[in-house]
């Protein structure tokens, strides 16, 4: 199934992860909003970075969120730092309001952000489902070989 990690930087960018999660909720895709006040934060979770790394490096996608203040956070500097490091970095996709929102790992020839109005970001959220599919796809093995048929009566 599915699971898609959303981080964010920024009280703008908070806002339109929050509206993600909802998004991807209605669409039935498992999900995880790196925020304290996150509905898949357990009550008693009391080491919430751990819980964060954990969720980072076993979900399928991971979407950044960035805004205006996104790239000074150190927080998302953090989690693209791990995903480097655990070679993980072509599952992230970066939801944009502009160009100069993206922290440095990000900018560059390995991606292509998905750039959002930023008063209307929930009007990109179908463009958003639709990369996070193809990555997906994408991410999954494909087959080596030959495929033949073993069925005994079809004659080969």
């Amino acid at each position: 199934m599915l699971s898609v990690f959303i981080g964010f930087g920024g009280p703008k960018a908070e806002e339109v992860a929050k509206e993600l999660e909802r998004f991807l909720n209605d669409e039935k895709i498992e999900n995880f909003l790196a925020s304290p006040l996150s509905n898949a934060i357990l009550a008693n979770e009391s080491d919430f970075s751990a819980e964060i790394n954990k969720k980072l490096l076993t979900y399928d996608i991971t979407v950044f969120v960035c805004h205006k203040d996104t790239h000074r956070n150190d927080q998302v500097r953090k989690e693209i730092n791990l995903l480097y490091r655990k070679h993980l970095e072509s599952k992230i996709i970066p939801f944009s309001a502009c160009d100069h929102c993206l922290p440095r790992r990000l900018k560059g020839k390995h991606w292509h952000p998905l750039h959002f109005a930023p008063e209307k970001a929930m009007e990109s959220f179908p463009r958003l489902l639709n990369r996070i599919y193809r990555s997906y796809f994408e991410l999954i093995p494909k087959p080596t070989g030959r495929v033949t048929e073993t069925d005994p009566m079809v004659r080969q």
